[in-house]
């Protein structure tokens, strides 16, 4: 029982944290205007899929 609370904790807390990081990630969006469009990156996501090592995508103005 106390490794299953201990689990739930855990998780809990990588929720939280990968909150905060997200709401910084839009801070800085907003803050400079520029972020990575959804092709781009969904096409680097299919490509790490497969086992490739694509660059990363170029974040553009959005403004």
């Amino acid at each position: 029982m106390v490794d299953a609370i201990e689990r739930q904790a855990e998780a809990a807390e990588k929720q939280r944290a990968f909150h905060a990081e997200a709401l910084a990630a839009d801070a800085e969006m907003e803050r400079t205007g520029r972020g990575h469009r959804l092709d781009d990156v969904e096409t680097w996501f299919i490509a790490r899929l497969k086992g490739r090592k694509p660059r990363p995508a170029r974040a553009v103005s959005w403004r």
